[in-house]
């Protein structure tokens, strides 16, 4: 019965905004999220939820809100949409690395070498990242400023890599990765501005 109320909202705001605003691509939005959900669904009935493939499968579905957001904020679904979903997702992904890392890192009988793959992987990702950016930037799919945007979580893990304490505490991490999201967010948002 919870459930019952925020599905009739939900359902009346999608009708509402289709036929107000001829939002016909909010049909597409729904299929993609609905094919990524139920592809992190089997994985998760195959318990493989927290694989690296599943939890992008999970980002993927949070970050399709992005796209959505620039949807309805232009009406028109252009490719800025679906680079800014890609942002997104490159940005949360980071987390993935990040959160095995620092998981890792807290054990204290864990072995150095697994504590190792786990650097070098982040390692990876973000020299990944750092060139899909640029590429994204060069090729004039999105402002040089997004860049900026990356910023702060790459220093962060960086120096999380080089310097931060052994012992994992969760609510100051959850508030530290809360900030750097709104300071993600608050710079996308200006370099999309620019564009």
């Amino acid at each position: 019965m919870n459930f019952v109320v925020p599905a009739l909202s939900g359902l009346s705001i999608f009708i509402w905004l289709l036929f107000q605003y001829n939002l016909w691509y909010l049909f597409l939005f729904g299929f993609i999220s609905v094919l990524v959900f139920f592809a992190h669904t089997l994985l998760t009935l195959q318990r493989q939820e927290r694989t690296i493939i599943g939890e992008f499968l999970g980002i993927l579905v949070l970050t399709v809100s992005a796209p959505l957001a620039y949807y309805l904020y232009q009406h028109v679904l252009t490719a800025s949409a679906v680079v800014l979903w890609f942002l997104n997702a490159l940005y949360f992904g980071a987390s993935v690395f990040y959160v095995k890392m620092r998981l890792i890192l807290s054990a204290h009988n864990d072995r150095p070498s697994r504590r190792f793959t786990h650097e070098r992987n982040i390692l990876i990702y973000l020299s990944i990242l750092l060139f899909v950016l640029v590429i994204l930037s060069l090729g004039k799919l999105a402002p040089i400023s997004v860049v900026l945007a990356f910023v702060p979580m790459m220093a962060h893990t960086l120096w999380s890599l080089m310097f931060m304490p052994q012992r994992l505490n969760i609510t100051r991490q959850g508030f530290v990765q809360v900030g750097l999201s709104l300071v993600f967010a608050v710079l996308i948002i200006m370099s999309y501005k620019v564009l």
